[in-house]
C-alpha cells in the first residue's frame, strides 16, 4: 500500500485591532495586515499508521491547548495523541498564542484563541477527506540570509552579529506528488528566526512570503515552513557591526531571497515510505539553584518576572516522526540553538530537527551558552517567566534523550533523574541498565574525543560494581581503543602478583585483555618510587575521562574518610585504609575475611581524580545506598568524600534502585 497523503490549509488571520508577539518594545495593537496567516494540516496515513502534522503562522502554541487539542482529535479521527503535531513558523508578526509566559513577549488576545479549535478540527477534516496516494521526493540547497546572533564584547554575550561564528545554511525541500504527477503539497525546512521587521503590522513574516511565492510554482501544493533550531540564528540584517530592525520591505527581500534559493537548487532524491513511525517522550528539564538575579536586567522587567508565577521544572517535549530511513523528523516545544540541530545531524544527517512545536518552554541552549550566559542562556528567562537557567547538565541530558530515541530505546528506562549541585543523577531499575546506559554515554563521549585529538587518556575503577558497565562498553564497537591511554586509580600493597584481588588482574581479566588499547599504564605497589614513577605518566597530559565508583563509607579510589583531602598535593599516594572499607571488600566477595584484606594501598588523590575532563561514576547496590544519600544530600566534606562529585562541572552518577532507595 502507498503513502496516502491529505492536505488542507485555512485562513486564521486576525481580526483587527489586536496586539502582535515576541517583542517587548512594540507598543499598542496592530491595525493593518500585509499577508494572512495561515494554519496548514498534513495527514499521513499507511496501512494502520497515521500521523496529523499542523504547521501555524504564529510564534508557537500553548502547551495546554495542545493538550486539549490532541485530545479532540484524537477521539474524533481514531488518532494517537503522540501521533499529533503542532509545528509552529515561530512567526513574530502574528497574535500571541500563550498567556504562560510573562506580558513583555505579547498578551494573548481569547477571542483569537477561541476561534482557532473550530478550524483546526474544520483543516483535519478536510485533510483526511483529501487524502490521495504520493510519492515523496528530497532535496537540498542553501541560503545565505541567516547569521548567528551571539558575540562576546567586554565579557558578556550580546546580541550581535557574529559571522564568525558557522550555522547550518541547509534548506531540505520535500516534495509530494499524487498520481496526476502534480506537487499537492511541499515542506521546506529551515533554521532562521522569523524577525525580520518588528512593524505592528499583522504579517506572515519573511517565511509566509516564500511560501506564497513558491505557490505561484506549485500551485496546487499545501506549502508548510518547518522551523528548525535557530534560537540563536536570525536574519543578517546588519548595519555597521549592529542588527537593525527590518522594514516590510526588508522582510519582502528576505521571503523572496529564500524563495529564489529554494527554485534554483538541489538534485531530488526519491523517498520510498515502507512504514510510519512515530513516539512522544517527555524529559523533565531542571533549573539552577539558588540563582542570584542579574542586576543588568531592566528593572521594570524585574518588577514583571518577579511577580510571575513560576516552577520548580518543567517538561521538554521530543517527538519522534518516521516516514523512511531516509526522512525523520525530532519536534521540541522549545526554542532550540543550532547546536541540539548540529547534534542531531552528526547522529544522523536524514533527521529533520524542529523547534516551536507541541508547546513552548523557552530557550534551550548548549552547556557553553549556560556558561557564557546571554539573551538565549540567561536573559530570556525574564521574559518566559522562569525562575532561573537551565541547569549546567541539560545539553548532556537531551542528547541522552535523543540517541535513545533514533536508538529505537526509550528514555523511560531511567526511573528517575535529576540535580545535586553540578552533579546529574540517573536511577534505574536494575544493575545491567544502568551499565548499559552508562557504558553508552561513556561510550559516546570516547567517539567524540576521537575525532578531536588522537590520543584520549583514560582511568577506571577496578570493583564487582563496575562489571556490567566494561561488559557494555567492551561490545561498543565505535570505540577505538588504539587511540585510549588506561591507568587505574588504587592498587592493594602487599598481595602476590597473581593474586586475583590485585585491581590490576581484575581490570585485565575484564578490560585491558579484552581490547587493544594504546597504552595501559598499572600500578607497581612493590616499587619504592611508584609516586614519582606513576604521578609522571598522569602528569604528561590531561586525563580526558574518569570511570569511577563509590565506595560504602563513600571514598572514590582508596580516599577513605579518614585520609581523604580535596586539596591534595600529592597525585598518588599510600594510604591506610580504614574498617569500613575493608570489610567493603569481604562484603563484595573478594577477600574470605577481613584478616585477608591488606591494611594498604596505594591511590590516586582526590585533586587527580577530579582533574578529568569528565567523571562517569557507577554505584549500583543496596549497600551502597546510605553512602549514595550522602553523595547527594550530605554536606561537600571529607566524611563522605564522593560529595565532592557535586563540585565539577562534567560529572554523571549512574545508580540503581537498591543504591537509590525509595526516595
Amino acid at each position: 500500500m502507498s503513502l496516502l497523503l491529505g492536505t488542507y490549509e485555512i485562513d486564521i488571520t486576525p481580526e483587527l485591532p489586536i496586539p502582535l508577539a515576541g517583542f517587548a518594545h512594540r507598543e499598542g495593537n496592530a491595525l493593518e495586515v500585509h499577508s494572512p496567516l495561515f494554519l496548514k494540516a498534513y495527514y499521513f496515513e499507511k496501512e494502520n499508521h497515521a500521523f496529523l502534522l499542523m504547521v501555524g503562522d504564529v510564534i508557537w502554541w500553548d502547551d495546554r491547548f495542545v493538550q486539549k487539542w490532541r485530545k479532540r482529535l484524537a477521539d474524533e479521527y481514531s488518532l494517537r495523541p503522540q501521533a499529533i503535531c503542532f509545528h509552529a513558523t515561530h512567526n513574530h508578526s502574528g497574535p500571541q498564542t500563550s498567556d504562560a509566559f510573562t506580558s513583555l513577549l505579547g498578551e494573548a488576545e481569547p477571542s483569537f484563541l477561541d476561534s482557532l479549535e473550530a478550524k483546526i478540527v474544520k483543516s483535519v477534516e478536510y485533510a483526511i477527506a483529501n487524502k490521495e496516494q504520493v510519492t515523496i521526493a528530497r532535496r537540498q540547497t542553501t541560503s545565505e540570509i541567516g547569521v548567528y546572533r551571539r558575540l562576546k564584547h567586554e565579557n558578556k554575550i550580546l546580541m550581535r552579529p557574529n559571522p564568525s561564528v558557522p550555522i547550518n545554511k541547509e534548506v531540505t525541500i520535500i516534495t509530494f506528488k499524487n498520481e496526476k504527477k502534480e506537487t499537492n503539497a511541499m515542506l521546506i525546512h529551515f533554521s532562521c528566526h522569523p524577525t525580520s521587521t518588528d512593524a505592528n503590522v499583522v504579517s506572515a513574516e519573511y517565511t509566509g512570503v516564500c511560501c506564497s511565492l513558491l505557490k505561484k510554482t506549485y500551485p496546487h501544493a499545501v506549502i508548510g515552513f518547518l522551523q528548525g533550531c535557530c534560537g540563536d540564528v536570525r536574519p543578517a540584517l546588519i548595519k555597521e557591526d549592529e542588527f537593525y530592525r527590518g522594514s516590510l520591505h526588508d522582510m519582502e527581500t528576505i521571503g523572496n531571497q529564500l524563495a529564489m534559493d529554494i527554485l534554483s537548487g538541489g538534485d531530488e532524491e526519491t523517498i520510498v515510505c515502507h512504514q510510519l513511525q512515530s513516539k512522544s517522550i517527555k524529559l523533565p528539564l531542571y533549573f539552577q539553584e539558588n540563582y542570584i538575579e542579574n542586576e543588568d536586567i531592566d528593572p521594570e522587567v524585574l518588577e514583571i518576572w518577579k511577580k510571575h508565577s513560576r516552577k520548580s521544572e518543567t517538561l521538554l517535549e521530543i517527538q519522534y516522526f518516521k516516514i523512511s530511513p531516509e526522512l525523520h523528523f525530532i519536534f521540541f516545544n522549545g526554542e532550540m540553538v543550532q547546536g541540539y540541530g548540529e547534534y542531531i545531524k552528526s547522529l544522523n544527517p536524514r533527521v529533520l530537527a524542529l523547534g516551536y512545536s507541541n508547546g513552548m518552554i523557552g530557550y534551550i541552549p548548549t552547556q557553553i551558552q549556560l556558561m557564557e550566559g546571554g539573551y538565549e542562556a540567561e536573559e530570556f528567562i525574564y521574559y518566559f517567566g522562569l525562575p532561573a537557567p537551565f541547569h549546567i547538565k541539560t545539553e548532556k541530558e537531551i542528547q541522552n534523550a535523543i540517541e535513545n530515541i533514533l536508538e529505537g530505546e526509550w528514555k523511560m528506562t531511567v526511573k528517575r533523574s535529576g540535580h545535586k549541585d553540578k552533579l546529574a543523577y540517573y536511577v534505574f531499575e536494575t544493575r545491567n541498565e544502568m551499565g548499559e546506559y552508562a557504558a553508552r554515554d561513556v561510550a559516546n563521549q570516547i567517539v567524540k574525543l576521537q575525532q578531536e585529538q588522537e590520543e584520549i587518556r583514560m582511568v577506571f575503577a577496578a570493583a564487582p560494581s563496575q562489571n556490567e558497565f566494561l561488559q557494555h562498553l567492551i561490545s561498543d564497537d565505535r570505540i577505538h581503543w588504539n587511540q585510549i591511554i588506561a591507568f587505574h586509580m588504587d592498587e592493594y600493597v602487599g598481595l602476590d602478583k597473581e593474586a586475583p584481588q590485585l585491581f590490576q588482574n581484575f581490570l585485565k581479566e575484564r578490560l585491558f585483555h579484552k581490547v587493544p588499547f594504546k597504552e595501559v599504564h598499572l600500578i607497581d605497589s612493590s616499587n619504592e618510587n611508584e609516586l614519582e614513577r606513576y604521578s609522571k605518566l598522569l602528569e604528561e597530559q590531561p586525563i580526558d575521562i574518569v570511570c569511577l565508583g563509590i565506595g560504602e563509607n563513600g571514598h572514590i579510589a582508596f580516599n577513605d574518610p579518614p585520609v581523604a583531602d580535596f586539596h591534595d598535593q600529592k597525585v598518588i599516594k599510600k594510604v591506610e585504609l580504614d574498617a569500613m572499607c575493608r570489610q567493603q571488600q569481604v562484603n563484595d566477595g573478594c577477600f574470605a575475611s577481613l584478616e585477608e584484606v591488606p591494611s594498604h594501598a596505594w591511590t590516586l588523590t582526590i585533586p587527580t581524580l577530579l582533574s578529568g575532563k569528565s567523571m562517569y561514576c557507577i554505584v549500583p547496590g543496596s549497600t551502597k545506598r546510605q553512602a549514595i544519600y550522602q553523595t547527594l544530600n550530605g554536606p561537600i566534606s571529607t566524611e563522605c568524600p564522593a560529595s565532592i562529585l557535586r563540585t565539577h562541572e562534567h560529572a554523571y552518577l549512574y545508580v540503581d534502585q537498591d543504591s537509590f532507595g525509595d526516595e
